[in-house]
């Protein structure tokens, strides 16, 4: 399992230290269909107790590093979530109909309101890690014109969305 997950740290690892060095930095201009992204999302968090939900119609082409770095995010969010809380199930949607949006949810406690009120304009303060995740994916998303949101707070039902922000 360890030789499974190793790429796949080494590369979150190089994300990382990239965002760290040159938060301005825009990532880089590669598009991947959303289908194949899916398919690469599910197979690198396998075995995860992670359950793939979609509706995927037509074919659209996506920022991969954005999709990634904000999956990457939520979903590690969500695996520290489980260390305090349990029985936590997460659910990530992707919709690629008119256009493509990514949704992540858990069952967990809600997010209080003194960091929701922080989140994604300010690195706000984390126990687990650096606080800079989701202050890092917002300012991706949104220089490739997408809109990274908490769309549901509320006990059970934690969602966020990555959906192309309307022009």
């Amino acid at each position: 399992m360890l030789n499974r997950q190793l790429p796949a740290l080494t590369h979150r690892l190089e994300q990382t230290l990239n965002k760290l060095s040159a938060p301005q930095k825009k990532p880089n201009g590669e598009y991947i269909s959303a289908t194949d992204w899916w398919e690469l999302l599910k197979s690198r968090y396998h075995s995860r107790n992670i359950e793939f939900k979609n509706s995927i119609t037509s074919i659209q082409l996506i920022p991969s590093a954005v999709f990634e770095n904000v999956a990457d995010n939520l979903l590690d969010n969500a695996r520290k979530k489980r260390m305090t809380e349990t029985n936590i199930k997460v659910t990530v949607y992707l919709s690629a109909v008119d256009s493509v949006t990514l949704t992540v949810c858990d069952s967990g406690d809600s997010i209080p309101e003194i960091i929701t009120s922080r989140l994604f304009h300010d690195i706000v303060d984390s126990e687990t890690g650096l606080g800079t995740g989701l202050y890092q994916a917002y300012r991706w998303a949104d220089q490739h014109g997408y809109l990274l949101s908490l769309k549901n707070n509320e006990k059970g039902a934690v969602c966020f969305k990555l959906e192309k922000k309307i022009e």
